[in-house]
């Protein structure tokens, strides 16, 4: 999955939260029913499954952003949501993951990972997860200057 996407090697927990997410919903060798349905008792839904690392444009509400502001943001889906209906999506130009359901997908374009290092090779992704709300602080570290992650 990773490979594929083309996204860096910082992303490796997002895209082993996607292959759990999506595991614990198929069905496997052995049983008929698939982790999903065994723990909650209920079939799942795969109606909104997307390819990881697709190229997607993020909806914002009018309440959180002013006039002049785009109402939709270029990022590249890194997920599903971990509390809520939705995707996690990575916003490059804001160095930051966001969950929303807002989302429009380009399926034909996957990301080919340049675009989350413009200028250097050694630029990794450091998540880091809150309970409470629906965005994830980072920050992005630079091999070349600092070994350090900071959060915000």
């Amino acid at each position: 999955m990773l490979k594929d996407s083309g996204l860096g090697n910082g992303f490796w927990i997002e895209a082993l939260m996607c292959f759990t997410y999506v595991w614990n919903r198929v069905c496997h060798k052995h049983q008929k029913k698939t982790p999903f349905e065994l723990f909650g008792g209920r079939k799942p839904s795969v109606k909104h499954f997307k390819i990881f690392g697709t190229t997607v444009y993020a909806g914002f509400p009018r309440q959180t952003r002013n006039k002049l502001q785009m109402c939709s943001k270029e990022g590249i889906m890194a997920g599903y949501a971990l509390q809520t209906r939705g995707y996690r999506i990575w916003i490059a130009s804001e160095r930051r993951v966001v969950e929303t359901i807002n989302v429009t997908f380009d399926q034909n374009e996957v990301c080919s990972g340049a675009v989350l290092n413009p200028k250097s090779k050694n630029l990794d992704y450091y998540p880091s997860y809150s309970e409470t709300g629906s965005e994830v602080d980072y920050e992005i570290s630079n091999h070349d200057s600092s070994d350090e992650v900071k959060r915000r």
